[in-house]
């Protein structure tokens, strides 16, 4: 089996572990959450502390073993541009 690895195939790139990945990187990433009032908040998608709301103090995210948990508050979640 013939592999390029001077350009590896991102899809098959992107199922592989981060740490066996050619170039490590994490799965985390920054994003937007909307919330039910409208206010959108940016937090890490693997947040360790409960995301509130900046306007109404309602919890959006709430921490779990990997990725935050989005509750039944938010209303929208989306990648931010890297």
């Amino acid at each position: 089996m013939q592999v390029d690895l001077l350009y590896p195939d991102p899809a098959r790139e992107a199922e592989l572990n981060k740490f066996k990945r050619l170039i490590q990187c994490p799965n985390a990433k920054m994003i937007a959450v909307q919330c039910a009032c409208g206010e959108i908040t940016n937090t890490y998608s693997h947040a360790t502390n409960v995301v509130k709301c900046n306007k109404c103090n309602k919890d959006l995210l709430v921490p779990s073993s990997g990725k935050a948990q989005k509750t039944k508050n938010a209303s929208k979640i989306r990648e931010l541009a890297e």
